[in-house]
């Protein structure tokens, strides 16, 4: 099997430009520190070291079945997500829209964790967690994207989103925010995940949609900050991703899960080949953490 990596999304390696905050998730699995929020890829490893990315221009994510949140509807959810889904394809980079589109199948997946195969079908999925802390995830954490990629070249190959039910109720906040500061926005907490499915790890900025926490009932993470839109045109500048738009996932639409000789990310915090972190945390914790 080729070799394959995963990276589990709290505060993930990459590079920000001059004078910015925004990091891209990389390869590698060495921790960023405070002097050091992204880590450059090493060249000199074998293989290299690379930043993350989409290599085809469409690609599509199902909501499962078998994990709905308790607390929305699925016609809610399907809303919610719609609108985090045109945030980031709304960007503009020097005038030119952002090459990169995202569909929202109306099959769903019976999907429950995270799961790839190499060597068949899979499915970008979407799910809520009962059972967080039991799986051994970080209770503080809203949610936990697991992105798998080609270690030798970067290319993000399957990515999927989980969200902690324990951490709920999930609604939609007012513009301004819950006043309860119980409920909590599940818009911000989608766009921020968004942003890592397509390759992007946390940010510096506080006012940043791919900051690494958040508290509940905030909404400020809906809407892209100039920080997040650099990011995301240094990963897609215009003109890339190439080729023909096709949001079938590699091997084909599996709706299932289930093992068959392929890479399993056990409790989405284990891969077979090796893991880099990195999810949105509550209560203004930053962490970093491979397992």
């Amino acid at each position: 099997m080729k070799r394959l990596a995963v990276a589990l999304l709290i505060v993930a390696s990459a590079t920000p430009a001059s004078a910015s905050a925004w990091c891209r998730m990389t390869s590698s699995t060495r921790q960023p520190s405070p002097g050091m929020p992204c880590v450059l890829p090493d060249e000199t490893t074998d293989p290299p070291e690379q930043f993350l990315a989409w290599e085809r221009p469409c690609t599509g994510i199902a909501l499962s079945a078998e994990a709905m949140s308790e607390d929305l509807s699925e016609e809610e959810l399907r809303a919610i997500l719609g609108r985090s889904i045109a945030t980031w394809e709304g960007v503009e980079c020097d005038g030119v829209a952002i090459g990169v589109d995202i569909a929202l199948f109306e099959e769903e997946s019976v999907c429950v964790a995270p799961f790839y195969r190499d060597d068949g079908g899979n499915v970008n999925a979407v799910t809520f967690v009962e059972d967080w802390a039991e799986r051994g995830n970080d209770p503080a954490a809203f949610a936990l994207t697991t992105v798998w990629h080609r270690r030798s070249t970067g290319e993000i190959l399957d990515a999927d989103m989980e969200v902690n039910e324990q951490r709920g109720p999930y609604g939609v906040c007012p513009a301004d925010g819950c006043v309860d500061r119980r409920t909590v926005d599940l818009e911000n907490v989608f766009t921020h995940e968004l942003g890592h499915y397509l390759g992007l790890a946390h940010s510096t900025e506080a006012e940043a949609t791919m900051f690494a926490s958040a508290v509940a009932g905030e909404t400020l993470k809906r809407d892209l900050a100039a920080d997040d839109v650099a990011g995301i045109c240094e990963v897609y500048p215009p003109g890339t991703p190439e080729g023909v738009c096709d949001a079938t996932p590699r091997g084909g639409l599996v709706l299932h899960c289930e093992p068959g000789g392929c890479s399993v990310a056990a409790a989405g915090l284990r891969g077979s080949r090796g893991a880099v972190p990195a999810l949105l945390l509550a209560l203004g914790l930053m962490l970093w953490r491979r397992r």
